[in-house]
């Protein structure tokens, strides 16, 4: 009985006889390479995720398209400006830096804003702080003491106390708070512009001396500090 060696069968195996015929396929099947098993990647939430979100992303302008923000603009006050709901750090005054801001307030008109001020729970200190807070500048640094705004007070006249701190100071904070309300200019306001409009507010020099005038007559202090003399009748 001839032999023969099927193909596939390693060089050192003799195959005899039908008898072998299990043997051989068991041989052939060790001889195999055994085909490699191969694991389909694991779907993550991320995959599952980005999947779903790719046609909504696709559409959808990246986060870094939005424009800036704009930061806040400080109000400059001249004559109107936009209100700014009371917060009076958000208004300027012209010349406020080299503490030149004009005013046209008498000093009797800001003696009646003051002590309303206070009577309405301010307390002189307090105040004190938020007038200095609103007029001082790099440039001109501002110091007033309670004995300066008491001496202020109790003054009497529409240019008496127009040297003060307390009255420029006073002046530029109500200022900022009328800008900052948005409230219209008072009748008095208007009236001191007139007055003092060409002179660039109401003085804030200290006036040494009297007037020159004849004899018998008398020189009377307008409610807008001016002066004129009154002849004798």
């Amino acid at each position: 009985m001839s032999t023969s060696k099927p193909s596939g069968v390693p060089n050192d195996t003799l195959v005899a006889g039908t008898e072998n015929i299990e043997d051989v396929g068991k041989i052939l099947e060790a001889a195999e390479p055994a085909p490699k098993k191969t694991k389909a990647p694991a779907k993550t939430s991320t995959t599952r995720k980005r999947k779903a979100g790719e046609n909504a992303d696709a559409s959808a302008p990246p986060e870094d398209a939005a424009g800036p923000s704009k930061p806040a603009k400080k109000t400059k006050a001249s004559g109107t400006a936009a209100p700014s709901g009371g917060d009076i750090s958000s208004v300027s005054l012209p010349g406020e830096e080299e503490g030149k801001v004009e005013i046209y307030d008498s000093c009797d008109e800001l003696r009646r804003k003051i002590h309303a001020h206070i009577g309405g729970g301010t307390s002189k200190a307090a105040f004190i702080r938020e007038i200095v807070r609103a007029a001082e500048a790099a440039d001109y640094p501002v110091r007033i003491q309670s004995k300066q705004l008491g001496d202020f007070l109790a003054l009497r006249g529409a240019t008496a106390g127009n040297s003060s701190k307390v009255c420029y100071a006073a002046y530029v904070y109500f200022e900022k708070k009328r800008v900052a309300e948005g409230k219209p200019k008072s009748k008095h306001r208007v009236g001191m512009e007139g007055a003092w409009g060409a002179e660039g507010g109401l003085s804030r020099e200290l006036r040494r001396g009297g007037y020159w005038c004849a004899s018998g007559d008398t020189p009377t202090e307008n409610a807008y500090g001016k002066v004129r003399i009154v002849a004798r009748k």
